[in-house]
């Protein structure tokens, strides 16, 4: 899945990384709808958030950072 933000910021998530979407059948996977607050998937009674997603992005490039280790 990719989204992109209104500030052109793209998030690319893989739906298999979610369990309930791992498991739907293709069907399922192409019926959702789109809201100001994220996607729901109607057949599958899930939802993403968009707050959700700008979390986990958030603390994917946090996690990908190096800091240098404090002299003790």
């Amino acid at each position: 899945m990719i989204v992109i933000l209104n500030n052109r910021r793209i998030i690319s998530r893989l739906l298999s990384s979610y369990a309930l979407l791992n498991n739907a059948a293709d069907d399922q996977l192409t019926e959702y709808e789109l809201s100001d607050s994220g996607i729901h998937w109607p057949a599958l009674d899930a939802d993403l958030s968009r707050r959700g997603l700008l979390m986990e992005e958030i603390k994917s490039n946090f996690q990908s950072l190096s800091f240098p280790k404090s002299a003790a």
